[in-house]
């Protein structure tokens, strides 16, 4: 494992300079990203700070990392759409009367999801939609390979702007867990609104480990994960299915994190 630092910025001739002289190559006057490990970023993090530049991190781990590991957590599938209709889909999709505005913490799905029609027209094998971190969408054929034998469940898809049920895309039914992880190192913010507890959702370690048995070899932990006004449940896939996954081109293996 390793951290990796980005960094955004619309660069300035001497600071060209300066990261010339440590090997990096940027351009000046245009906006772009660079991706340094620890041991480049450290050295220049005070001319970083003094430049004001926009910086994410992240824990990078290796593939044996991955495949050692018997829980993953599944940290994206591709996006390829909004959920619908995209100005209003959480008061159609969701139950509001826990929700917080502020840290978006408390919304239940109440309907099912509506996405574009067009989904549906290209085939779509397995999916996410932006804004929905905690929901997977995909192929009815594919769930009924590769899910349906893990007890996995469904519910039914609407098209936009239709409302008609999908004849070919389904949402997963993934089940939440009662079992407590180990959170105690990883940094949260108390909602000043609602008073309710979500944690960041950059770890750069491995996920801590978790207190259970026997479970799906897909679910959802009981925790909010977040920034802003965004609020989601992370999703947790075994490494058998993960691997059934990749075999048949439904995922990447970077597209997951171990739990310790």
């Amino acid at each position: 494992m390793k951290i990796v630092h980005q960094i955004f910025k619309r660069w300035e001739y001497k600071q060209v300079q300066k990261l010339a002289e440590h090997g990096i190559k940027v351009v000046e006057d245009e906006l772009s990203t660079i991706y340094l490990d620890d041991n480049k970023y450290q050295p220049l993090k005070r001319e970083f700070e003094e430049w004001k530049v926009m910086h994410g991190e992240a824990a990078e781990f290796t593939k044996t990392e991955i495949n050692r590991a018997s829980w993953l957590n599944l940290t994206g599938l591709k996006n390829k759409s909004y959920p619908q209709p995209e100005d209003n889909y959480l008061k159609f999709t969701y139950n509001l009367e826990e929700y917080c505005p502020q840290c978006g913490i408390g919304a239940v799905q109440k309907d099912l999801f509506r996405v574009e029609d067009r989904l549906e027209k290209t085939n779509e094998k397995i999916f996410q939609l932006h804004w929905v971190y905690d929901e997977i969408f995909l192929n009815i054929e594919i769930y009924e390979k590769f899910f349906l034998r893990q007890n996995i469940g469904f519910k039914a898809v609407k098209l936009f702007p239709s409302d008609k049920v999908s004849q070919k895309l389904v949402q997963l039914d993934i089940k939440s867990t009662e079992w407590d992880f180990d959170l105690a190192d990883v940094q949260f913010v108390i909602c000043e609104r609602c008073c309710r507890k979500k944690y960041s959702p950059t770890l750069l370690d491995f996920f801590p480990k978790f207190d259970g048995g026997d479970c799906f070899q897909l679910f959802k932990g009981k925790e909010y994960f977040g920034n802003g006004g965004r609020a989601f449940k992370l999703i947790f896939i075994s490494q058998i299915l993960k691997r059934i996954l990749i075999e048949n081109k439904l995922m990447k293996w970077y597209q997951s994190k171990p739990v310790r």
